[in-house]
Order: structure tokens, then sequence, then C-alpha cells
């Protein structure tokens, strides 16, 4: 299985990373390592992919600024050099002393070795978020990403791209042209009349509810079928 398929799933805030730990466990019959290993590999990826996407606009956005500042930041004055040597010294001076760096890494050691989850990157975030549970049967993923697309703003331009994919391999043309579907080569000599009609019904019968569709026969269109049925019996 293409593996965007998976992103893709769990972009979806309503299902997220659990549901394929769940769909491995209990539709694929995984044990509990494998669907974790499944799902790990499925976080990476995305993972993976919102970083490609970072590094991306923040190359865009150092060419654009270095395009804006060009013809400006060629002469470098003494005054400038001694106000940064300054500015040097002062975080120098600022460094923390050695008790507090100690402190310091202590308090990471016992983060890592606690049960405590840090959050490294926009997918930890994402991910360790609420899932969403709409009871409104109108609710859109697409408009959900657009409201809170804001909090995860490399997230957001992945799942832009991703759900964009169509996950049908059907041709253009099929999705919109029906004829083929209709006339094939065992049916080719439909006449024209009758390849309307088959696909005026077809349409019909998408567009609506099939238990609507009521036709009571008058009493000559009765007569009609019943003697189309005998000189069809009879061979006519």
């Amino acid at each position: 299985m293409n593996q965007l398929l998976l992103v893709a799933l769990v972009l979806d805030p309503r299902f997220k990373l659990k549901n394929i730990s769940h769909i491995c466990l209990t539709h694929l019959q995984f044990d509990a390592t494998e669907a974790n290993a499944k799902a790990n590999e499925v976080k990476e990826l995305l993972v993976c992919l919102t970083d490609l996407y970072r590094s991306s606009t923040n190359a865009s956005s150092k060419s654009k600024s270095s395009r804006s500042s060009t013809g400006t930041s060629c002469v470098v004055s003494s005054s400038t050099k001694a106000i940064a040597t300054s500015s040097k010294s002062k975080e120098k001076s600022k460094k923390m002393s050695g008790k507090m760096a100690e402190m310091l890494e202590g308090w990471q050691r016992a983060l890592t070795e606690s049960d405590e989850v840090v959050v490294e990157s926009e997918v930890d975030r994402y991910l360790l978020d609420p899932m969403e549970n709409p009871k409104d049967e109108d609710w859109q993923l697409l408009e959900w990403w657009k409201i809170n697309g804001c909090k995860y703003p490399n997230l957001a331009l992945v799942t832009r791209d991703v759900l964009a994919i169509q996950v049908s391999t059907v041709a253009s043309e099929s999705s919109f042209r029906t004829g083929g579907r209709v006339i094939d080569p065992f049916r080719s000599s439909l006449t024209p009349k009758s390849v309307e009609a088959l696909i005026c019904l077809q349409n019909w019968i998408k567009k609506r509810n099939q238990s609507d569709i009521e036709y009571y026969p008058s009493l000559e269109k009765l007569e009609f079928y019943e003697k189309m049925e005998i000189d069809v019996a009879k061979g006519k």
C-alpha cells in the first residue's frame, strides 16, 4: 500500500495515529510490537515530510530576504564591527555559571528518564492534541484544517498537498464520460435513443434514492407490456 494513504489517515484529526494501530491489531491481526512499529514508521514519514516542507519554506524566505537586502549589506562600517564585538562580549558575560549549567543538565536528564512527553515537532504537538469527535454529519476535514492550520503551519502545507492527491486511478475521461460504460463490444448495436435512455436512467438512479422511484403504469401500458411479452415468447 502507498504510505501516503496512511499519512492521509493520520492527517484526519478524527483518527490520527491511534487508528493505524487499531487497524493493525483488529483487522490485520498484528501483535502489539508490529502494530507499534507500523505506527512509528508512518509517524517518521510524516515527520520527514514536515521537516522537508520547513526547510523549503525557510530557504525560500531566506532567498527573499537576501534579494531585498542586496546592495545594503555589502559595506560594514567599523562602528558596526565595534557594536558586534561588544554584543559578543555581553553574550559571553551572560553565560550561565557552572552551578546553573549543572542544574539544567540534571533537569534535562530527569526529563529523559521520566514518562513526561517532550514535544519536539509539530507532528508531536498535533498527535498529542485531543482528537476530534464531531457529531455533525456535515463535518468537513478541509474546513478543519483551514481553521486550525495556523497551529501547525508546516504540517498544514503537507496536508494541503497530500489530501489533494486523487485516490482513484480511474482516468479523468472515464470519470466524466459514461458512454464507454454503456456501449461496449457486446452492446454496440444499441440505437441512439436506447443509449440516451440508459444514460439518463443511470443519472436518475445516482441522484435519487431508489426507494423514491415509484412507477404506476396505466392500463394501456400494462396491456402493451403483456402484448410485448407474448410477442417475445412467440419469437416475433
